[in-house]
C-alpha cells in the first residue's frame, strides 16, 4: 500500500505544465485526483487530470509516471476539453500533449487514466 501511495505522489509530482511565460505571466495550473484508499493487489484505480488553472496556453506536455513493479497501465480516455489532445500509455507512464496556433483558456477534466495495482 505504501508503495502504490508513494508511485501516486510521484505520478502528481511529475505531472507538469510546460508554458512559455513572459515575465509578471500567471502560472497554470494541473491536478491529478483518484480515490486511492483502500487499493488491493488486482484492484484498479481510475486518476483523473484535470487543467485547473489556465492563464493561455498555446502547447501543453504532461507526463504522469508511475512505478511499473506496483501498477500497469490499463486505459486512457480523453475529455473534450482540449481538441485534437493526444494521450500515449507506455509501461511506466502517460504522456498527454497538446498544441495549438492560438491561445486557448480552456479549463476542466483532460483525461481519465485508469491503473491496476499489480499482484
Amino acid at each position: 500500500m505504501k508503495k502504490i501511495l508513494i508511485s501516486l505522489f510521484f505520478a502528481l509530482f511529475f505531472c507538469a505544465l510546460l508554458v512559455g511565460e513572459a515575465s509578471g505571466a500567471e502560472r497554470g495550473k494541473m491536478t491529478l485526483n483518484g480515490n486511492m484508499t483502500s487499493l488491493k493487489h488486482g484492484d484498479t484505480v481510475t486518476l483523473t487530470i484535470e487543467l485547473n488553472k489556465n492563464p493561455g496556453i498555446k502547447t501543453l506536455r504532461c507526463t504522469v509516471g508511475f512505478d511499473p513493479q506496483v501498477l500497469e497501465f490499463v486505459k486512457a480516455e480523453k475529455t473534450r476539453t482540449l481538441p485534437n489532445f493526444s494521450l500515449d500509455g507506455k509501461e511506466d507512464g502517460i504522456l498527454l500533449r497538446w498544441g495549438s496556433d492560438e491561445d486557448t483558456t480552456a479549463t476542466g477534466e483532460l483525461a481519465h487514466v485508469t491503473l491496476r495495482v499489480k499482484e
